[in-house]
């Protein structure tokens, strides 16, 4: 009996290191794919278009008030803005690609 005991004593770490089973893996890995597939990129390409549109919007302000120079100035205003969110969307768009190659989860 004692040497069931130092046996098992010995083996037990190695059962507690042993890989969760595969099909729990492949359920988070179909949720978090869902998550990304139908809710995230839908979100950022709808912010992207938000974005595209403020650039629009301040072009016409800029080059349709051309005689107005308050107009001119938050026409510019409109059209930074307008490129700042296109880029941050750029942005969360790579930077989520590049967690998607990083973690392999996706």
């Amino acid at each position: 009996m004692k040497k069931f005991i130092i046996i098992s004593s010995f083996l037990l770490p190695v059962a507690s290191f042993a890989a969760a089973p595969a099909t729990g893996m492949t359920e988070v890995n179909k949720l978090v794919n869902n998550i990304s597939k139908f809710i995230l990129m839908p979100v950022i390409y709808a912010m992207f278009a938000i974005a595209s549109l403020v650039f629009v919007w301040g072009v016409q302000n800029f080059v349709g008030k051309a005689d107005n120079p308050e107009a001119r100035s938050k026409g510019a205003q409109q059209m930074i803005w307008g490129i700042l969110g296109m880029v941050i969307m750029i942005s969360a768009i790579a930077l989520k690609t590049i967690i998607e190659g990083t973690v392999g989860i996706l």
